[in-house]
């Protein structure tokens, strides 16, 4: 806390910052794990919205209480958005995700070929298909992490289903949607 006080140079503005920390930390706090699912990141997060926050404090104390409570969660938002962008990196699936093999050779044989499947398709498929049926992540939060719009997301969703589909009859899957 003292570190952000020290951004402030007026007693009132402490006061009323110290006000604003308390009604808020908790809910960015929240909001942020629910971004990051990592305790420390969602803390940092929370601590570089708070920087900000101290930064802009005159213009942020001036808004409405319905306003201030907006900006300041889509302050954290963003920051967690950047910090994902960030760690952005290709998607292992047998490593990176706990995603259970199945049990038995043949099982074993197709899921590795479906690995396969997966891997060898384009990024923006192979990245948005993950966040949705693997993180199951909703299209307006792949769209927030992505910096796309949300139709944008679902067509991407959708032509990535449609191509892995058809791979996955080129390699002899009868796919059934039944």
């Amino acid at each position: 806390m003292l570190t952000y006080l020290m951004l402030l140079e007026e007693d009132a503005d402490k006061a009323r910052f110290q006000q604003l920390y308390e009604q808020y930390r908790g809910p960015m706090y929240r909001t942020a794990l629910r971004y990051l699912k990592d305790e420390g990141r969602a803390q940092d997060a929370v601590h570089d919205a708070f920087v900000k926050i101290a930064l802009h404090f005159q213009k942020i104390s001036a808004l409405s209480c319905m306003e201030m409570g907006s900006y300041i969660v889509t302050i954290v938002e963003n920051r967690c958005i950047e910090i994902l962008r960030k760690e952005k990196r290709r998607l292992d699936w047998d490593e990176d995700w706990d995603i259970p093999a199945p049990s038995g050779a043949e099982d074993e044989a197709g899921y590795r070929r479906l690995v396969a499947l997966v891997d060898s398709m384009p990024e923006t498929y192979r990245e948005v298909l993950t966040l949705r049926f693997v993180l199951e992540w909703s299209s307006k939060e792949i769209a927030r992490t992505l910096g796309l719009s949300v139709g944008a997301v679902n067509t991407r969703i959708s032509r990535g289903r449609a191509m892995l589909i058809q791979r996955l009859k080129e390699v002899g899957y009868d796919y059934d949607r039944t």
